[in-house]
């Protein structure tokens, strides 16, 4: 039976905050721990996590991790191994505690394997932790996995297997339920006891002394990046925010078809020949269709082996459909060969006249060349002339070399092609190009913040995929203070 208190730290907010600074201070343990342990950070560290809790909500553990895996690792290089030590310590401690007060049939072996792990003079074999992980959907799976390699390292240590593979198996859900309802307050208490002994004072209050340097810091940052979003916000780019919030939103198509036989002529022609195919099912209605996709070749790990892909990231959702469909349909059948090659036989027959009427009613034009980097590729379905193609487009990081600006999701594609293969140091054209534009100015605010442009916050609309958005709450917040009319003031303390 769980049982349930009253912690500041259940705040999803807060314990991804919690977690991001953990994982920059302790490892892979402390941010599976981290959540649970803001607390015992200390008055600085606590009003720190609060703070980016409220500021950047969900994105709150993604921003202390890169903040504090930039600031805090480095000066905490001589004690992060101990306070390290004092994450497994208490971690050892609660799950005995536990295990002591509560005895369940069926998990002996976990918690023994537990104790064995924690207990043994080797690293864990932990996965480093992506700032990705960070959000309340994934902690609870990230606290999971942890546990779970915990076991299966201590079960390798007691069989004395010293392969690096972990054999993973999945916990109970019901002893999941029961460490999340009942190590919390035992692993805070356990720590803050720990962090005071002889073996870990000393690097605990260096750890306290850079916190308190760090926090003050970290949150002059957060006020100054604010202030410096807020004198961009017009009163045209909070229109644009407004009504941008009031549309659905979702995300590109991924689309990865597997080569057939590996890199070779034969697949880049069959996957050619499908692209085309695809094209002229989606849009052959259309009197004219054109859009920008990007293409390259990627290797899968696909149980355990290595398999070359074709990778292509567009926002022609049901285009990209029709290609998987066709995939799918294609692979099954090839699976089907030995089992009944009549019906083998026949399908590759109706492929073939398939292909034939196609080659008869639709001219095609091909002009690209494949690689691993991303490749801008233009798609034209003229259905009035009944030609398509498909051809390469120039690289460019200038925005004035872009006829609507990037207010396209083609043109914007385009430029994440050329961004990810040349990179930030190139040349951006005017620097005022994210002038009064809402999706572009967030796109500018995570370069200058992160030096990146992460693929994956990028949103398309619903109803119209030509039209795009990016996720950054930093300037989502500003545009809020905008609005009540009062930006924050770097002199007061939060």
């Amino acid at each position: 039976m769980s049982c349930a208190r009253s912690n500041p730290w259940i705040d999803p907010a807060i314990r991804i905050a919690g977690a991001g600074l953990g994982a920059a201070i302790g490892g892979p343990l402390g941010g599976a721990l981290g959540g649970w342990l803001g607390g015992a950070f200390g008055a600085p560290a606590a009003a720190m996590i609060q703070e980016y809790a409220r500021r950047f909500g969900e994105k709150a553990g993604e921003k202390l991790f890169d903040v504090g895996t930039d600031t805090l690792a480095d000066s905490l290089k001589e004690s992060s191994s101990r306070i390290q030590g004092a994450y497994r310590q208490a971690l050892r401690k609660s799950l005995q505690e536990v295990y002591t007060q509560i005895r369940w049939g069926g998990v002996d072996d976990w918690f023994a394997n537990w104790e064995i792990c924690l207990a043994a003079h080797v690293p864990l074999n932990l996965s480093a932790i992506e700032p990705g992980e960070l959000v309340p959907e994934k902690l609870n799976s990230l606290f999971q996995h942890t546990m779970e390699r915990l076991d299966a390292q201590g079960d390798a240590i007691r069989r004395k297997d010293v392969s690096l593979n972990l054999q993973c198996r999945s916990m109970p859900d019901a002893l999941f339920s029961e460490l999340t309802a009942r190590l919390p307050y035992r692993l805070e208490a356990n720590f803050s006891a720990l962090i005071l002994t002889p073996e870990y004072d000393q690097a605990w209050k260096e750890t306290q002394l850079l916190f308190q340097q760090f926090a003050q810091v970290a949150l002059q940052r957060i006020q100054q990046q604010l202030l410096d979003l807020a004198s961009l916000i017009t009163q045209q780019i909070a229109g644009q925010a407004a009504t941008k919030m009031r549309k659905t939103w979702r995300g590109l198509a991924h689309l990865q078809v597997p080569m057939a036989g590996g890199i070779n002529e034969l697949s880049d022609r069959l996957f050619l020949t499908e692209l085309f195919m695809s094209l002229s099912r989606t849009f052959r209605h259309r009197p004219y269709t054109q859009f920008t996709g990007i293409l390259r070749h990627v290797d899968l790990d696909v149980r355990g082996q290595v398999v070359s892909a074709y990778y292509l990231l567009c926002h022609q959702i049901e285009f990209c459909e029709a290609v998987r469909s066709a995939t799918r349909r294609h692979l099954q059948l090839w699976n089907a060969k030995k089992q009944n090659p009549e019906a083998w036989e026949k399908a590759k027959q109706d492929e073939q006249r398939a292909v034939e009427t196609f080659n008869v009613e639709w001219k095609t034009i091909a002009s690209f060349d494949l690689s691993r980097q991303w490749m801008p590729l233009e798609f034209i379905v003229d259905s009035a002339k009944k030609v398509l193609s498909i051809e390469s487009l120039p690289l460019s990081l200038d925005p004035s070399d872009y006829g609507s600006g990037i207010t396209s999701t083609s043109e914007l594609l385009r430029f994440l092609a050329s961004f990810a293969n040349v990179g930030p140091v190139a040349f951006f054209g005017d620097a005022a190009w994210y002038n009064d534009d809402y999706s572009l100015l967030k796109v500018w605010a995570d370069l200058i913040d992160h030096h990146r442009i992460d693929i994956d916050r990028v949103r398309i609309n619903a109803e119209d995929y030509e039209e795009w958005d990016y996720l950054n709450s930093a300037v989502d917040l500003a545009i809020k203070q905008t609005r009540k009319g009062s930006s924050p003031d770097p002199h007061t303390s939060p």
